[in-house]
């Protein structure tokens, strides 16, 4: 749970900056791009005085036992999280539970559990953030090595040479962005004459690039965003139709526990609150452009193969 802590702690301004729990750049950025689109998938109106749909859908995105309470200092229905406190049923529903505002500030220190309305993105109440962890890491691991390949592909990397010709490339070098190369020299053997090596990655930076976008694709479907299969030419119509499925059933549960807890909250404190589906629609039209558009693909090369058996017979 600390990674999804420290995630949620840096974008409130309460991050602590240890060594063990640096965030890169690269982290910063694609936690960014997968977070906002996760957390802009729904949007709620008439919703408590200060309580906000970014509110709520950050706090799903970072954290689990969330639910809906009666703040009796402001006489008004607050989103806090929530810590078992005291007996289990057979069923391991707790009796009482310590609320919490989301600042960390103690609300209630023993509170019926019957009177909260807990709120959860999935059914079984793991925070989004988790379930993305290894694809925000591999993302930055290939964004690096992506990085390191373009640079070594600049410029020529071993050079052989004099002594004298060593010092000249590398003040040349220094000049271009602290390029440093790898020089070997030999003052009795090697002429005055340089000789250079091109260095030869042992990846292509485009498939390192197709990795990288797969891997985003990934993160975006388990948090039920539907993406774009980077590799659509090499999907047959049923793949691509078992990833949207996939995908729309992330989604369906994501809506289904967000509706519950929103009715139940409206019917326990009396609220309005309305929740609705803010891109649905547009990912469902460009789910059905996928597949009829690869459809039609494999119905023409599939005439094509065709004609060219009809031509050499």
């Amino acid at each position: 749970m600390s990674f999804a802590v420290n995630y949620f702690d840096y974008f409130t301004g309460t991050y602590i900056k240890e060594e063990q729990n640096e965030i890169s750049n690269e982290e910063i950025k694609y936690i960014k791009n997968i977070a906002c689109l996760s957390c802009e998938q729904f949007y709620y109106k008439n919703l408590p005085e200060d309580l906000t749909s970014q509110i709520i859908e950050l706090a799903l995105f970072y954290r689990n036992n969330l639910c809906f309470v009666k703040d009796n200092n402001t006489d008004r229905v607050v989103l806090a999280t929530y810590i078992p406190n005291g007996n289990f049923n057979i069923y391991l529903k707790p009796d009482e539970v310590k609320i919490l505002y989301l600042n960390g500030l103690t609300l209630y220190d023993n509170y019926k559990y019957d009177d909260i309305v807990p709120i959860r993105d999935n059914i079984m109440g793991i925070p989004p953030i988790l379930c993305i962890k290894d694809y925000i890491q591999q993302l930055t691991i290939a964004d690096k090595t992506f990085d390191i390949t373009m640079f070594n592909l600049r410029l020529p990397m071993i050079f052989k040479g004099s002594q004298e010709m060593k010092a000249q490339l590398m003040k040349l070098y220094d000049k271009m962005n602290k390029f440093e190369p790898v020089i070997f020299t030999n003052s009795k053997g090697f002429k005055d004459v340089t000789e250079s090596f091109n260095f030869t990655p042992s990846v292509n930076p485009i498939d390192i690039y197709d990795v990288i976008k797969e891997l985003k694709n990934q993160a975006l479907q388990t948090v039920g965003v539907y993406s774009d299969t980077g590799k659509k030419e090499r999907l047959l119509v049923s793949e691509v139709s078992s990833q949207n499925d996939f995908v729309d059933m992330i989604y369906q549960s994501k809506l289904r526990n967000r509706k519950e807890a929103i009715n139940l909250c409206n019917k326990k404190f009396g609220t309005e609150i309305i929740i609705e589906e803010l891109y649905q629609d547009v990912q469902k039209q460009n789910a059905l452009e996928t597949h009829l558009q690869e459809k039609a693909k494999q119905v023409k090369e599939s005439e094509d193969i065709d004609d060219e058996i009809d031509i050499s017979s």
